[in-house]
């Protein structure tokens, strides 16, 4: 059994409704891009192992500092991280102390600006780090708060609340989803737009699909092909890619049609490739260094694109903290940024 996964893309593209088991669907290309959530604490970062089938967690250097002994185990956010005992799910401090006894059955899969979207039989409502109920459970389904708002269904619609559980923008729309840089993607009559935290239109609801704005561009689609706009709505760099995720460190994932065959690489703010497009499957730089995947196999790059670590693994997540959790042959470990395992993989 893999480890229980966050699983936080680079870009968020709004275009699939949520599920019931957690946050809204935020697709970010053929394979998500997946960042280590870390927690610093007077012995640095944790991050969850697995061995004989229980969880515990591991310091950077790979020393065992929390026992195993959970059935499944989520990254830290914000200071906490969620564990599983069977079929319920509580909540852990870095010192491996239980601070939410387990009591839920679904939830957000992390802490955000210190609220838990969890549910309450069939309705959703927030807890605080204690496990008190900040805001009562009475939604159709809760995102998490990003910029003092949450996306909240009630009924068929969506709209967001503040921290004190207040109805600032009232569901108006089909779908909702977190503010970045001030702006939020959401949809009407299936087509998405943004707005601001007011519930002001922005740029208009026209889009095929869009993603959230990172550094002053966002992606959207437009028949069928994906391009850049800036915050009044204009495109900076023209439709022309199958795919594309915000940017990062100047840097954004895209994707183009090769010979029948779609091929990933990088862009900069020009939408020309400074990495080629040559890999089957890539994710958003972390760290200095990229995952990507040739020949069905994952392994990382540098900024200039030449090979840092051959690949050689299943899968990979990206580098946070110095470590980057692989998966071969359906264990799961760590390796540092030399390519050597700071744990080996186990399951």
């Amino acid at each position: 059994m893999l480890f229980a996964l966050i699983v936080v893309a680079a870009m968020m593209i709004h275009t699939v409704p949520p599920r019931a088991s957690g946050c809204p669907v935020q697709e970010a290309g053929q394979e998500p891009t997946q960042v280590v959530e870390s927690v610093l604490d007077a012995s640095g970062p944790l991050f969850p192992v697995q061995i004989n089938g229980r969880y515990g967690y591991m310091d950077r250097t790979g020393r065992l500092v929390i026992e195993p002994r959970y059935s499944n185990a989520f990254f830290y956010r914000e200071g906490l991280a969620l564990v599983g005992d069977n079929e319920l799910y509580g909540v852990i401090d870095a010192s491996g102390r239980t601070v939410i006894e387990p009591r839920f059955e679904r939830f957000a899969d992390r802490f955000a600006e210190g609220l838990l979207a969890v549910a309450a039989g069939d309705v959703w409502g927030y807890v605080d780090r204690r496990g008190t109920w900040a805001i009562a459970a009475r939604f159709n389904f809760a995102g998490q708060f990003s910029n003092g708002l949450a996306p909240v269904q009630i009924g068929p619609k969506w709209g967001y609340i503040n921290r004190a559980g207040e109805i600032v923008i009232e569901p108006q729309f089909d779908m909702a989803y977190t503010f970045a840089e001030g702006l939020a993607v959401t949809v009407i009559d299936g087509k998405h737009g943004y707005v601001d935290k007011t519930g002001r239109t922005i740029i208009e609801h026209k889009f095929e699909a869009a993603g959230s704005f990172g550094e002053g561009l966002a992606p959207t689609r437009t028949e069928n092909k994906w391009g850049y706009i800036n915050h009044s709505g204009r495109f900076v760099i023209k439709p022309k890619f199958h795919f594309a995720q915000s940017f990062t460190h100047g840097r954004a994932v895209a994707s183009i049609e090769q010979d029948g065959r779609f091929k990933w690489g990088y862009i900069d703010r020009t939408g020309t490739f400074v990495i080629l497009a040559d890999f089957d499957s890539v994710q958003a730089f972390s760290d200095g260094a990229a995952p990507v995947m040739m020949g069905g196999k994952w392994g990382f790059i540098d900024t200039a694109g030449r090979f840092i670590i051959e690949p050689r693994f299943d899968y990979v997540q990206a580098f946070e903290d110095g470590l980057a959790r692989v998966v071969i042959e359906q264990k799961s470990g760590y390796i540092n940024t030399k390519g050597e395992y700071v744990w080996e993989p186990s399951e």
